[in-house]
């Protein structure tokens, strides 16, 4: 059977300051007993103060860290539970600033140490406390810490209001689950009633021990949901935050990093508070070393199916995730590096050195600044895929948040309904993880079953079953130690109690499907957010290229024109020469006109009609001239601007231009051959 839970209490408030030459220390401590306790010092001095006093505190004017601790010397058998808020104030406003306040600034944190998870309920009264020690501006007075530790363990003993420790009230009748002799003359607050006969009256006094010790549970459950948040959980890792939960169950080593402390501790209490019962069993959850609860467990023997916890209870729940070798701590500090040894552990950290070591061997990280999750193991892929099946599930979680999300207050749904509710939540990932147990089981019957005479088993909607929660991770799942020790202490045919079936088997089609895994794909671009900080500087640059390819154009006009006009000044002077010559008399004249004769013989010849080239020969020549400066022959072209399609007989003269001109091998310095492309690229 397993270990009974023993009353909600407070161990300890200890005050933790930063020391610049020794780093955090634990300046004081109450009860005082713990201080002189030299072996449960030494236990709390070695890693207390990093976990009270983060790295990245002294970025926050506030801050809370979650964290859990394994003393043996104040309990032997528990994991126990701590939670500070971190403060910084200018030492120059102190009263009294002591010999050892030697900076600028003053950082404490006030740190509760308590034996359950409590942390929604202490939070806000511990950062009254804080904020009050602080307005002080004198850290000798520690008397309103004193009273705080008093104020912690009255409330946990009378209640803790809005739910959480030992509630006192009147207890009720027995309900009609459970109906036992009574008469008027009955008492309802647990004294002994002498018109009933001994075995009656022990039965009764039973029957209200039990009632007792389920409100006590129950309330106790709801203290420590409190401090969970699972509308932001789903509402920022979307689908991802189901692949959460199949790596939590198949116990995979789960790192989230990012800032601050406190959401980086919140995100993965509300990951674990999706396993049923999960969260109020983390007893074991301290050390990888820790291990009672699977030493006790046995296979429960009675049901009530209108209650319940006991079906709860009666189904195995809740899985032994944090057993043997492994551990949960929601901030890990580099101090404790060696712990990621273990096999299977769920950590939280703001340093990006754990991800540079090999030794940590982490299987997957959770950026809860980016949203997004990274396989460190790329085989986790397809474990970890989710089916059609799940994203409409998931699809529908999601928008039951989204249609009811309030920016004012993300933690409850507008109009405070249900639906979109932490408890909704919670109800629907219940029953996601009981019909995955249900399911394995149901096809474990099946498959044994096969072969040997009749049976309620069917073989087809066993395997489509397995399928739609994704055949993989259920074979992955039925290997870890958790799903070994569940299988090993509960009923084969459990899935009487629960239909053996994913929650949205059959209930979509494949162009359903699609439209999900696109909208949800686009979603996670963000690429509203991304667009919205960084059209400026995409208009900033497009703005800066036009104008920056408008300058270089108008450089590559003036340097063609340039050498145009350097390639023409030959030519003209020619002509002039011949003009002098023609006006001078006797043999020059002959010469000349024998010359002339010649050369209109020439202009004739080269006037025959020439074959005009195809227009895709055309555009093929312009292409190559322009970009590689040669022709269609592979020649290297001397033109500076596009060719265009020859007449029939040019009636002025040719430039250097054209395609037909021979270059005067005098003045081949002017006319060399280039490119436009690469004049372009030797002016950019």
């Amino acid at each position: 059977m397993e270990r009974e839970k023993p009353p909600l209490s407070v161990y300890a408030v200890i005050l933790v300051s930063f020391d610049h030459a020794l780093g955090p220390t634990v300046e004081w401590s109450y009860p005082a007993s713990l201080a002189e306790h030299e072996a449960l010092s030494q236990q709390i001095n070695r890693n207390l103060p990093f976990l009270a006093l983060p790295d990245g505190a002294h970025l926050k004017t506030e801050d809370y860290s979650y964290f859990h601790l394994f003393l043996p010397h104040l309990s032997t058998d528990s994991t126990i539970f701590g939670i500070s808020c971190n403060r910084q104030i200018v030492s120059t406003d102190l009263i009294n600033p002591g010999a050892d306040v030697t900076r600028s600034t003053v950082q404490k944190a006030v740190v509760v140490l308590a034996n359950q998870p409590v942390f929604g309920c202490i939070r806000d009264k511990l950062g009254v406390v804080t904020r009050a020690l602080f307005a002080q501006r004198d850290f000798t007075d520690r008397s309103i810490l004193e009273d705080f530790y008093h104020s912690l363990a009255a409330s946990f003993k009378v209640g803790l209001g809005e739910g959480g420790g030992e509630v006192t009230m009147r207890l009720a009748e027995p309900t009609n689950e459970q109906t036992y002799p009574s008469s008027s003359a009955s008492s309802t607050n647990g004294t002994v009633d002498s018109t009933l006969d001994p075995e009656q009256e022990a039965r009764r006094l039973e029957a209200l021990r039990i009632k007792k010790g389920k409100q006590k549970e129950r309330s106790g459950e709801a203290a420590m949901y409190m401090g969970t948040n699972l509308r932001e959980l789903i509402h920022h890792f979307r689908l991802k935050t189901l692949q959460l939960v199949k790596l939590l169950l198949l116990q995979r080593r789960i790192m989230f990093y990012g800032h601050p402390v406190e959401s980086l501790c919140t995100y993965q209490y509300s990951l674990v508070s999706l396993i049923p019962c999960l969260l109020v069993n983390l007893e074991d959850s301290g050390s990888p070393m820790l291990a009672e609860r699977s030493r006790k467990l046995s296979q429960p023997t009675s049901l009530q199916t209108s209650d319940r916890h006991s079906l709860l209870k009666y189904f195995g729940l809740p899985l032994d995730i944090f057993g043997q070798d492994s551990f949960f701590q929601p901030y890990l500090p580099l101090q404790q590096i060696d712990l990621l040894k273990a096999s299977t552990y769920l950590v939280g950290t703001t340093n990006t050195i754990f991800q540079q070591q090999k030794d940590c061997k982490i299987d997957a990280i959770a950026n809860i600044e980016l949203a997004t999750l990274e396989l460190k193991d790329p085989k986790l892929a397809s474990l970890i895929a989710l089916t059609s099946a799940d994203r409409k599930w998931m699809d529908e979680l999601i928008e039951a948040v989204d249609s009811s999300w309030n920016e004012d207050d993300p933690s409850r749904p507008i109009g405070n309904k249900f639906l979109g509710s932490d408890d909704y939540l919670r109800r629907e990932f219940e029953n996601y993880v009981c019909s995955i147990l249900s399911v394995v089981k149901y096809a474990d019957y099946c498959e044994n079953s096969r072969g040997g005479g009749p049976t309620l088993g069917n073989n087809e909607s066993a395997n489509a079953s397995v399928a739609a929660f994704n055949e993989v991770f259920i074979q992955a799942f039925k290997t870890t130690h958790a799903f070994k020790l569940w299988d090993k202490h509960t009923d084969s045919v459990i899935f009487d109690l629960i239909d053996p079936r994913h929650p949205c088997e059959g209930r979509v089609s494949v162009v359903e499907d699609v439209g999900i895994w696109l909208s949800h794909g686009i979603k996670d671009l963000k690429l509203d957010e991304t667009l919205s900080k960084s059209s400026e500087s995409v208009w900033k640059l497009a703005s800066s290229i036009r104008t920056d390819f408008a300058k270089r154009q108008a450089e590559y006009k003036e340097k063609s024109n340039a050498q145009i006009a350097a390639a023409s000044l030959p030519k003209t002077a020619e002509l002039a020469t011949g003009a002098e010559a023609k006006t001078a008399g006797g043999d020059s004249n002959v010469d000349g006109e024998e010359k002339e004769g010649a050369k209109d013989h020439n202009s004739d010849h080269s006037a025959e009609p020439q074959p005009i080239p195809s227009r895709a020969s055309s555009i093929a020549t312009s292409f190559s001239s322009f970009f590689f400066g040669t022709n269609q022959n592979g020649e290297t072209s001397t033109s500076t601007v596009p060719h265009t399609l020859p007449t029939a007989k040019t009636t002025r003269p040719m430039s250097v231009g054209s395609a037909t001109t021979t270059p005067d091998p005098k003045n081949s310095s002017a006319t060399a051959a280039v490119s436009p492309i690469q004049s372009f690229f030797r002016y950019s």
